[in-house]
């Protein structure tokens, strides 16, 4: 009897498992785990942090590295990095900083529109003036022509900053309302709306040598 009781209560044991298997079902390895609902998509490259607006004639005061993606190092804080900036550079204001980003962050967005690189090569790094004009020349090739309106600018944010040696780094966060409509040669609309509003959210690095006396920042970096 005792031998009878414990396979009796071995196969209890099995049908309660098979059961609980059925309702709560079984996870492979190769099954996706579900994602982290609170994640938040990172915005270009993690650790870099580049640049702003320089007028051409200081372009070349900024060392090599400045025009380039820095080397991942130990996490700073924002707030030190911005208190060891305006101790090397006591006129430094962070809110001054933004509105002048703003500034920036419409001009080049409109010559972008226009096709205007005289204009862009003033205010961009090379690597960032070589892709936009590679943009524009496509766009002029196919007889195109582009309309940019920026409605508003809802948000602009210093995200990271990095100082290395003389040259600060700031990178920025827009979110920017905006119609925007590509026509062809005909005047044909083939992209966009001229009245469907878009808000549009752009992260982009800034960079300046802070030995130069030319307040500007050049744009080294944008990120998708």
């Amino acid at each position: 009897m005792q031998h009878l009781d414990i396979i009796i209560f071995a196969i209890v044991a099995v049908v309660i498992a098979l059961r609980l298997r059925s309702v709560l079902g079984q996870r492979h390895d190769d099954e996706p785990r579900r994602p982290n609902p609170f994640g938040v998509p990172k915005a270009g490259k993690e650790e870099d942090d580049e640049g702003f607006m320089l007028s051409p004639k200081h372009e070349a005061a900024l060392p090599p590295e400045a025009l380039s993606p820095p080397p991942v190092l130990a996490p700073e804080s924002l707030s030190g990095v911005l208190t060891l900036i305006k101790q090397r550079e006591p006129t430094f204001d962070e809110k001054t900083f933004l509105q002048g980003a703003r500034s920036a962050f419409m001009l080049i967005v409109g010559a972008f529109a226009r096709g205007d690189l005289e204009m862009l090569r003033k205010y961009l790094g090379p690597d960032v003036y070589d892709a936009f004009a590679r943009a524009v020349q496509t766009r002029q090739a196919a007889s195109q022509r582009m309309e940019t309106n920026i409605l508003a600018i809802k948000e602009a944010e210093v995200l990271r900053a990095r100082l290395t040696g003389d040259v600060a780094r700031l990178t920025v966060r827009f979110v920017s309302e905006q119609t925007n409509v590509t026509y062809d040669a005909q005047g044909q609309v083939i992209e966009g709306s001229s009245t469907q509003r878009e808000q549009i959210e752009d992260v982009w690095s800034f960079a300046r040598n802070l030995k130069q006396a030319d307040p500007n920042w050049l744009l080294v970096e944008t990120h998708v």
